[in-house]
């Protein structure tokens, strides 16, 4: 009885899946049409699936079969279908300047077919990558003309697989909120939040609250950011979308804080944290925001152990990104090269057929081009510095970066060695080893990401002087409730081109910052610089409590800008008071601070 069950079910399963699959691959042809290879239409949906899942190498497995079994440049919906799948895997991936690239040759396909649900796609997602390359502000038109695309969308077609209305007003709105523009940023979370409701996308109407909630918090009115979260939260937990769910109680947790309910926010973030316990598949991408959220609000409330504790689960949760995104790095070149090896071997062996010196010229070009994807792919876009001068400045910075690193790995490492020798004797010592040890770490990090900032071309938006420091600005005085204005002029700032000088400008600016976060009691910060005759000028004021300067040494890091400011051959000068707040002025030689040679 029980062999006839289980071959019944089987029979049973069998058939109920022959059936999806001939369902899919049906829906899959009408979308591309009759002349689909039903092989590839079955390879894009496996890929689908994948990407659904968030299993990105597997997915580009399924991408591979694609590519090698067609052109991928040629015209076609297919192939514009095709790129916009390879776009969002590169998304998920980090690759944003690849997948920038990609999304632009979709675009030029979705064009030529005047598909204006694929032209929308491509927009949008050019859009996306650009937002996520620090250039914001340049991502904004694309949005926009992917609005300008949209229209009804086939019920039951693969159009639905693309961009959608709710996703791009969505990502809009996180674009002006990264811009620090909170009004437009709820404006068209609102937008968003009407799309999802009109398509039912329970997940898109929560994500779209979350952005409102946030963009009224950065507008200091926890009442309506409260009220947000707490709708956002109750959608997320009955669509049952956990990793939405947590971001927003942890935002809830901040709205609770800033109206004085300290208890309740701690207890919703000790369940938060319990639930993210007992639930290890939630996305570990939600989960490092997750306690990066957390970190900020136990520093607001001063809770050192759990500040200890948030920064140890990042660093954690960091180690294995970090790793995954390597994995899946490797793996993406490494089938994105075998793709362009196989078409160049196609290409050729249709040459041979034809004209043996078309074949040399075609081979020829086809290698260089492989070459390039190989070895440039990641440098692309970037002027070669070839002065000597500047090279020389470069390896000079890059023996410092190897000293300071040697020298903090060195420090961790006895740090560590302490730990584990009192671990068992002295507990709480050892908690204070490995809190410093983080601490190194972080610092270490954040050094040598503005050392390798520095070296990058000044002349690029993604690595424009007023970009990170809006981004420094936004993480460390946002949750003390003060506002940057700069008023930085753009032209001079691309005249920096010495990377000393980068450097120097940028940590001078983020001393003062800091300074002004610690232990100005500010609400309002003035960033400017601006040319005046042959000098160039910094100034970092505060309408802070200021101090007596007779009563101050050059303690707090004063005494680091003006080393900084002589190393550009530059003066500094220092104008406060009590009670009048700080001006922090560095005047340099225009000639030091744009010199190449």
């Amino acid at each position: 009885m029980q062999i006839k069950f289980i071959i019944t079910s089987f029979l049973v399963g069998l058939i109920f899946f022959s059936y999806a699959q001939a369902n899919l691959d049906f829906k899959y042809s009408q979308f591309f049409g009759n002349n689909s290879s039903k092989e590839i239409t079955s390879y894009l949906a496996n890929a689908d699936n994948f990407i659904t899942n968030d299993k990105y190498d597997s997915a580009q497995f399924w991408l591979n079969k694609v590519f090698t079994t067609k052109n991928p440049y040629t015209i076609s919906v297919q192939n514009c279908y095709t790129l916009s799948r390879q776009a969002e895997i590169l998304y998920y991936n980090n690759i944003h300047l690849m997948g920038e690239e990609t999304s632009r040759r979709a675009l030029d396909i979705a064009l030529t077919l005047n598909d204006s649900l694929l032209i929308a796609d491509s927009y949008n997602f050019i859009g996306l990558f650009l937002s996520n390359m620090d250039s914001a502000e340049k991502a904004i038109p694309y949005f926009k003309k992917a609005i300008s695309y949209f229209k009804n969308v086939p019920q039951g077609s693969f159009y639905e697989k693309l961009t959608r209305p709710l996703h791009t007003f969505g990502d809009m709105a996180e674009t002006f909120d990264k811009m620090q523009i909170p009004d437009s940023a709820i404006h068209y979370a609102f937008i968003s939040l009407k799309k999802a409701i009109e398509i039912n996308r329970l997940r898109g109407e929560a994500v779209a609250l979350q952005i409102i909630a946030k963009s009224y918090d950065k507008k200091i009115m926890p009442d309506s950011s409260k009220k947000y979260y707490e709708q956002s939260v109750k959608i997320a937990n009955l669509a049952n979308e956990s990793d939405v769910a947590l971001i927003g109680k942890v935002g809830l947790a901040k709205s609770y804080l800033d109206l004085q309910l300290k208890f309740k926010a701690n207890e919703l973030i000790d369940s938060s944290i319990s639930f993210l316990n007992l639930h290890p598949e939630i996305n570990i991408l939600y989960a490092k925001d997750f306690f990066t959220q957390v970190l900020k609000i136990y520093k607001i409330s001063a809770n050192t152990d759990g500040i200890i504790k948030a920064e140890n689960k990042i660093l954690f949760f960091d180690s294995i990104i970090n790793k995954k995104n390597v994995s899946q790095m490797q793996t993406v070149f490494k089938n994105l090269a075998s793709v362009e090896n196989q078409l160049l071997n196609t290409e050729i062996n249709e040459l041979k057929q034809t004209n043996r010196v078309r074949i040399s010229m075609f081979f020829l070009a086809l290698i260089c081009l492989l070459s390039i994807f190989v070895i440039s792919r990641a440098v692309k876009q970037k002027k070669i510095q070839s002065n000597n001068a500047i090279n020389k400045e470069r390896e000079r910075i890059i023996t410092d970066l190897h000293d300071d690193v040697g020298a903090t790995l060195s420090s961790m490492h006895i740090y560590g060695d302490l730990a584990n020798t009192v671990w068992d004797t002295q507990p709480q010592q050892s908690k204070d080893m490995v809190g410093k040890i983080a601490k190194q770490s972080k610092e270490l990090m954040n050094r040598m990401s503005d050392i390798v900032w520095s070296l990058k071309p000044a002349g690029e938006e993604k690595n424009s002087f007023t970009g990170r420091l809006k981004n420094y600005c936004a993480d460390l005085l946002t949750g003390k409730n003060i506002v940057a204005v700069f008023a930085i002029d753009e032209t001079l700032v691309a005249k920096v081109v010495n990377p000393l000088a980068r450097k120097n400008l940028l940590l001078i600016t983020k001393e003062a910052i800091n300074n002004i976060a610690k232990y100005s009691k500010a609400t309002n910060v003035n960033i400017t610089f601006k040319q005046q005759e042959q000098y160039v000028l910094l100034t970092i004021s505060d309408n802070g409590k200021g101090f007596n300067k007779s009563l101050v040494s050059n303690g707090n890091g004063l005494g680091n800008i003006e080393q900084r400011c002589k190393q550009l051959s530059g003066n500094c000068t220092i104008e406060t008071s009590e009670g009048k707040g700080v001006t922090i002025t560095c005047s340099f030689p225009i000639a030091i601070i744009s010199h190449t040679g």
